[in-house]
């Protein structure tokens, strides 16, 4: 910006001296003179208002600016507000032979903690899920959940990121499904 600057001032300069000289030749030199200091005067006047009119308005600019990053700061924040509501958890499948290698990045989670058996409480979509497993209840699995609330008999309500279990033998097709296929 000073290579700007210099030109400009190089400029008045040479304006400045050219009106010194035609007010040296003329019929009244000291009223030219005054004539010609005045009016650099102003033209200094008017340019540092512009510059301080420039800095006011880039404050303006800024301050604007700002206010525009906190509102989408604000709005992402309730973005993934609704994200999370609409989608508490998607309760993914593995087989049980996937839990000591699975690879959480690939869901998404954050490992936390981990024990001598495993993953103990993985971090997803900002939750916290942490490691059960049923005593006989559910078979052989292993899950993260974490509770969402209470149901209508105050017994804890769950949410699943991720159940570990052995699959399941298929069904055969039923015979009036085989029917419809074949139709």
């Amino acid at each position: 910006m000073p290579a700007q600057t210099a030109p400009q001032s190089d400029d008045r300069m040479e304006n400045l001296i050219i009106a010194l000289q035609k007010a040296l030749q003329s019929d009244d030199p000291i009223e030219k003179l005054i004539t010609a200091f005045q009016t650099a005067s102003r033209q200094d006047d008017h340019i540092e208002k512009l510059i301080i009119t420039l800095g006011q308005r880039t404050n303006q600019t800024n301050e604007i600016l700002h206010t525009i990053s906190e509102t989408l700061q604000d709005i992402e924040s309730h973005l993934r507000q609704i994200a999370v509501s609409s989608n508490p958890a998607p309760n993914y499948k593995r087989p049980l032979s996937d839990y000591q290698n699975f690879d959480w990045a690939s869901i998404g989670a954050t490992v936390l903690k981990e024990d001598s058996e495993g993953v103990t409480e993985v971090e997803w979509n900002d939750q916290v899920f942490k490691r059960r497993s049923g005593n006989n209840t559910f078979g052989a699995a292993i899950w993260f959940s974490r509770a969402v609330g209470k149901d209508l008999e105050g017994k804890n309500k769950y949410v699943r990121l991720i159940t570990f279990n052995v699959p399941s033998e298929s069904e055969p097709i039923a015979v009036k499904t085989k029917k419809a296929i074949s139709q």
